[in-house]
């Protein structure tokens, strides 16, 4: 809830989000959207009830956690988090 509260901060005075409401698996596109180890995940949500499967996928699936610190040419010498591809076995082994 906390990475929807973060894109949609007035979801909580509209009762959309809060310790009242259920969690929702929708609310998952927005934390696997995010920089967090659960951005580097999929998720797979299984409905007994209708028999339906929903898949999730981080935005960083298939690369190598933590990031890698590097320089930029532009802006000043900056720092930034660059994140790389797993090596052939591992990305065959995680494909969805």
């Amino acid at each position: 809830e906390a990475a929807v509260m973060l894109v949609h901060p007035d979801w909580a005075s509209s009762g959309m989000v809060g310790e009242e409401v259920q969690a929702f698996s929708d609310f998952l596109v927005y934390a696997l959207d995010s920089d967090s180890v659960l951005g580097h995940w999929s998720i797979a949500v299984f409905d007994e009830a209708s028999g339906f499967v929903d898949v999730y996928r981080g935005r960083h699936y298939g690369k190598i956690y933590p990031p890698t610190k590097v320089m930029t040419r532009h802006g000043r010498g900056k720092e930034q988090l660059r994140y790389k591809d797993c090596d052939v076995e591992t990305k065959r082994a995680n494909t969805l």
